[in-house]
């Protein structure tokens, strides 16, 4: 009897072993970047996003003219009956433009005017161009209103996020989406892009820092990130079937005893 008590520390010292590799292996696997050095620069270069069919524009002219920029600056917005003093809406939702599949974005006096595959800046200078049979020295401001990006898979909220100052990146869309959760795979991040009418994939390994280089480290608008469950899950999800089970088992158990108890009691 005395032998296996003497194993018992052995067996303590093995359980205690594991338990730390386990933690130490957990813990890597919930962290980002693991090459990356203490110090590091990655030349990056943060590219205009190019208009999409199916974007929708806001573009605002300005110009000496106010008469002339109500014309096209009245349909960024509903309908409102409210205008200032500038010939702007001043209230109202913003609809803006929209870029159809030929390419093309539609304004008044203007007509089509091709825009697909064109930066902002670019477009701007093309209307610019149109204005000046109608007025001189215009301002042309264009934003994008439906510049979003969504987050789904194993994120603490997953969603659709729209971007305000239309640049994101992958850190920042897995920060609006309240970081992954224990279960997401980092080192397998998909990218899923729309590019031409054609759809593209792309991966990333949070783990790396050749992310820094990935095509897909700044996002597009539309894209959608996709976080995968690693096998943590299925397991946890495994043993919860099995706790549930046993409770239940253990249930009908104790029914069974006391079923069987008062039978023997009443015989």
């Amino acid at each position: 009897m005395g032998k296996p008590m003497h194993l018992f520390p052995v067996l303590l010292m093995a359980i205690v072993m594991a338990s730390c590799v386990d933690t130490k292996k957990l813990t890597r696997d919930l962290t980002y970047f693991h090459d990356l050095p203490d110090s590091a620069r990655f030349d990056m270069t943060r590219l205009e996003p190019k208009i999409e069919k199916g974007d929708i524009l806001y573009i605002n002219i300005s110009s000496a003219d106010p008469k002339t920029d109500a014309i096209f600056n009245a349909t960024n917005y509903y309908q409102s009956g409210i205008t200032s003093s500038a010939g702007t809406t001043g209230a109202g939702n913003a609809i803006g433009y929209l870029v159809h599949e030929d390419g093309n974005v539609t304004l008044p006096l203007l007509g089509n005017i091709t825009s697909y595959g064109k930066t902002k800046t670019a477009l701007a200078e093309a209307i610019k161009e149109k204005l000046a049979t109608y007025t001189k020295d215009a301002i042309v401001t264009i934003r994008f209103l439906n510049y979003k990006i969504t987050v789904i898979g194993e994120v603490a909220r997953p969603g659709t996020f729209t971007i305000p100052n239309e640049r994101v990146n992958i850190l920042e869309a897995v920060g609006l989406a309240g970081d992954l959760t224990v279960f997401g795979k980092r080192e397998n991040v998909l990218v899923i892009r729309e590019n031409d009418g054609k759809t593209e994939f792309g991966k990333i390994d949070l783990n790396n820092k050749d992310i820094f280089k990935s095509q897909f480290y700044n996002l597009k608008q539309n894209d959608v990130v996709y976080i995968e469950m690693n096998d943590r899950k299925v397991i946890n999800a495994d043993r919860s079937t099995d706790r549930t089970l046993t409770i239940l088992f253990s249930a009908i158990s104790s029914v069974a005893i006391v079923v069987t108890a008062i039978a023997t009691l009443t015989r």
